[in-house]
């Protein structure tokens, strides 16, 4: 899969690739222009729990979205529920995931594996950006 361009940026920001389209329903907060605009990053604001995907580097669609358990630190280590903090790509799309449209996080990157390295710790891994359980409408019946 190929890599597009990668924005900096103070959060979690991702490059898409051919995962791209998964995106698409995770709940915008406002409208799809009327050409749609494909996205080639998305940047995470921790902070403000947001998620936009960017196209050219302009914000094309805004998304509120929750952290891992970790809240706002950065991840440093497998099992620390921490949301990772840095550059990575979408790697990998997970039709059987039990989340809507799960999609992989090419963490840990060169830089995380040498910080685990450091502290010796495993970096973890199975990064993924999903949207709310499948079964989440049965659960609200």
């Amino acid at each position: 899969m190929k890599s597009l361009r990668v924005l900096g940026a103070i959060a979690l920001v991702l490059a898409l690739t051919s995962a791209c389209p998964a995106l698409n329903g995770f709940g915008a907060q406002h409208p799809a222009p009327a050409a749609a605009q494909k996205a080639d990053s998305i940047l995470i604001l921790k902070k403000d729990h947001v998620l936009e995907l960017l196209s050219g580097g302009k914000v094309i669609k805004t998304y509120k979205v929750a952290l891992g358990q970790g809240g706002l630190a950065a991840k440093q280590r497998e099992g620390d529920g921490r949301t990772p903090e840095g550059h990575y790509t979408i790697d990998a799309r997970n039709e059987l995931n039990h989340y809507h449209r799960a999609l992989h996080v090419s963490y840990p990157n060169a830089e995380d594996q040498k910080r685990a390295a450091r502290l010796g710790v495993a970096p973890g891994g199975a990064i993924m950006i999903h949207g709310l359980p499948n079964d989440m409408d049965q659960r609200h019946e």
